[in-house]
């Protein structure tokens, strides 16, 4: 819902660019930019983004804040403040796409080896990954122990 509402901010903002007007005011903003702290903040929607990342975020928001305050609304920024909102949205909006998709939980039903039991295994993109790595650094690690000959 979040990706939604951000990408009709960002429509909103993104298509009246070339006629130099935005078609969004100070209290939509607002709106949006409470609805992602709130997001970010309940650790489930982007449960998976990294603390660079969420500090990114809130920086880009804080910036884009301070831009459309002190203009007094998104209407009378200059064209190179409105470039900077926007350059400021795809940021926010490449890092809460990216860490959604993270959070997103994928579920395997599998068989034990030796058993016809199949069990349900559920993990997050995220962690499926970090297994991964961990599992691919493990046997590396195990293929470059050298053990002495023995005699």
């Amino acid at each position: 819902m979040i990706r939604i509402a951000i990408g009709v901010l960002l429509l909103a903002m993104a298509l009246p660019v070339a006629a130099n007007q935005l078609a969004i005011n100070r209290g939509g903003f607002d709106t949006q930019r409470e609805a992602i702290e709130q997001a970010l903040s309940d650790g489930t929607k982007y449960g998976a983004i990294s603390t660079d990342d969420r500090a990114d975020v809130r920086s880009a928001l804080s910036r884009m804040s301070a831009m459309i305050t002190r203009a007094g609304s998104v209407d009378q920024l200059s064209a190179e403040e409105k470039t900077a909102v926007f350059n400021e949205q795809e940021r926010v909006n490449t890092i809460l796409t990216k860490a959604s998709a993270d959070s997103r939980v994928v579920c395997d039903h599998t068989a034990k080896v030796g058993t016809r039991m199949k069990t349900t295994k559920c993990e997050t993109v995220a962690e499926r990954r970090r297994r991964r790595d961990a599992d691919i650094n493990e046997l590396q690690m195990s293929q470059r122990l050298i053990l002495p000959v023995s005699n």
